[in-house]
């Protein structure tokens, strides 16, 4: 989840991993909020949280919205979900023709408890991109929580052009019309690299492992949730997963290992 991102994050310039050095003395709310994308950029979600707290406390009108958006992110990437919540909902409050694309919101409001709401963003993001059966699984998941899982199955989002596998089998599987051994063996099939298998795995591991958790199959979500979340296994299939994605199984596993 999910194969797009904003526009100005998949088109941030290679040159903004020069610019804080470059700027290093600067600590205006331009700079900050470069120093900000950089960090993120890195992996260093608490550098890239300080940096945009900086900013807007610096100069609240300084590259806003954007920068609740990007603090969002990296606030869940921290796992602080009630933080990251409150980040995307002022993005979407500030900029609401934004708000359809807001997967990231949808997730981080599954993990805060707040199903419903959670439900209806992945339903808004159909809108913006109709083929991705992440976002059909994530609002099954949502809606298993707040009405059942009759019902959320019952209203599983069409999906139609997902080309990765195992996803289709997987949106099958959702629906009740394919089995586990199903996705598994697609996950398996043909002649491919290591890294696409890893990330295969690791796809069909994360929700094989919700779906699981869903329905109240312990046993099995406790095992596929932790092959998604586990390290190896994200790096054999980096570049074939959505780093994000990566967080969301980490983050989701340490949770459920909490609950215990």
């Amino acid at each position: 989840m999910m194969r797009r991102f904003l526009g100005y994050w998949m088109l941030m310039p290679v040159a903004l991993c020069f610019a804080s050095f470059a700027l290093a003395a600067d600590d205006s709310a331009e700079t900050l909020a470069v120093q900000a994308r950089v960090a993120a950029s890195r992996g260093d979600s608490a550098k890239a949280v300080e940096f945009t707290t900086q900013a807007i406390a610096k100069d609240p009108q300084s590259d806003i919205p954007y920068l609740f958006y990007l603090r969002g992110r990296e606030q869940f990437r921290l796992g602080k979900i009630a933080e990251s919540a409150a980040d995307f909902d002022k993005y979407a409050e500030l900029l609401p023709r934004e708000k359809p694309k807001l997967w990231e919101r949808g997730i981080t409001l599954y993990y805060a408890g707040r199903f419903q709401e959670g439900a209806d963003q992945f339903a808004l993001y159909q809108k913006y991109l109709s083929n991705d059966v992440e976002n059909a699984a994530w609002r099954f998941l949502c809606m298993a929580q707040a009405e059942g899982v009759d019902k959320a199955q019952a209203e599983l989002l069409p999906i139609e052009g997902d080309g990765r596998v195992p996803m289709m089998t997987l949106h099958r599987f959702y629906r009740g019309k394919a089995t586990e051994e199903e996705v598994l063996k697609e996950v398996d099939a043909g002649e491919v690299s290591e890294t696409e298998r890893a990330g295969r795995r690791f796809y069909a591991a994360l929700y094989l492992g919700a779906y699981f958790e869903a329905t109240g199959d312990e046993d099995k979500a406790k095992k596929y949730l932790a092959q998604a979340a586990d390290e190896n296994l994200q790096k054999t299939a980096a570049g074939a997963i959505n780093s994000y994605m990566g967080d969301v199984a980490r983050i989701h596993w340490k949770r459920k290992q909490a609950n215990d």
